[in-house]
Formats: C-alpha cells, sequence, structure tokens
C-alpha cells in the first residue's frame, strides 16, 4: 500500500513538473530558442547586424565585404618547370584580385625574396569586395620589371549565404593558401 501510494505521488509530481513552464530552463524567451548571439526581450529575439528571422536564423547578404589583411601560408617553391622564379630564387610576391576577369585590386607592398616556409601578411588599402556573391580570383605573382610570373591563384566567391565568418580561408590543400580577415558591411 506505502508503495502504491509513493508511486501515485511520484506520477502525479511528475506530471505537475511537465506541465509547469520554468523560466530558468527555457529562458526568458519561453519556447523561442533565439540563434547568432542574439538577446532575447520580451519573448522577442533581437538579433545582431548581418542576421535576420524571427529566432535570428538567416545569415543576410552583406552590401560589401571589407577585407583588412591577406596572410599568404603556402606557395610553390619552383615554378612548373622546377626552376627558380627569380635568379636569385626567391621571388618578390604580391597579390591581385579579379571580378572573374577584371582587375579590382592589386596590391602596391611586395615580400621581397619570399620564401615558401614562411607565412606573409598584406594589409589591403582599402580592398572592398562589392559583388560579394560574384566569383572572384586572387591571384599571387612573383614581381619581375617585364611580366610578372603567377605562382597560384584561387577562383572563390567571397559570401557563401550559411556564415559570417571573420577569417576566410582559401586553397586549403592547393599549391597556393591565402587567409582573408575581413569584416562586413550590411
Amino acid at each position: 500500500m506505502i508503495v502504491r501510494s509513493l508511486c501515485y505521488v511520484l506520477i502525479f509530481f511528475l506530471i505537475v513538473s511537465c506541465n509547469k513552464e520554468d523560466d530558468s530552463s527555457i529562458g526568458k524567451c519561453g519556447s523561442v530558442v533565439c540563434l547568432n548571439g542574439a538577446t532575447c526581450v520580451d519573448k522577442t529575439c533581437l538579433c545582431p547586424t548581418g542576421f535576420s528571422g524571427i529566432t535570428c536564423e538567416t545569415v543576410d547578404t552583406p552590401v560589401s565585404i571589407i577585407v583588412r589583411t591577406v596572410g599568404l601560408t603556402n606557395f610553390p617553391q619552383k615554378d612548373s618547370n622546377n626552376e627558380n622564379w627569380d635568379p636569385d630564387g626567391l621571388p618578390d610576391i604580391f597579390f591581385q584580385i579579379y571580378k572573374e576577369f577584371e582587375p579590382i585590386y592589386t596590391e602596391i607592398q611586395t615580400h621581397d625574396n619570399a620564401m615558401h616556409t614562411e607565412n606573409y601578411n598584406f594589409i589591403p588599402n582599402q580592398l572592398a569586395i562589392t559583388e560579394v556573391t560574384t566569383p572572384h580570383r586572387i591571384v599571387l605573382l612573383d614581381f619581375d620589371f617585364s611580366t610578372h610570373d603567377i605562382l597560384g591563384e584561387i577562383v572563390f566567391t567571397p559570401f557563401d549565404g550559411k556564415s559570417l565568418p571573420e577569417e576566410i580561408l582559401l586553397g586549403a590543400g592547393e599549391d597556393v593558401t591565402f587567409r582573408l580577415t575581413v569584416d562586413y558591411n550590411f
């Protein structure tokens, strides 16, 4: 009899606790779960810049992407004929960015006598990509006074529609690898 009574009490407790709204377990938004760093006010999600939707689940398309730094983490030691890039053996590197085949940016800084085992950083002057869903190319070049040798290039679409990363890695596992540090304008 005591066991049966305890079972009834336990069942009653479970039913009552399951029906009770507990703000400590589901938050101030009731059953609404705010995403992507949103804050909840009066059961409404306040989305951070770059996100929209009832729960801030939608990644907004930026008007432009500002490239703050371009890091080069990998490039080939020799050209396709297995020859040195320059007579002294080491290339003087810089990069260009194209929207499809139209140049939109040429870096004026070069890293002279660059070694393929080192990382190099460029700080572009006002590099804004405005057509963020259009394919672009980033090209690594060896500066020569007559013609510039192409060390490698990567085709990329700046905005993938899925996220807003602070760093965009281009060409991982390829002959040339870039890491772009970016900001987004909405």
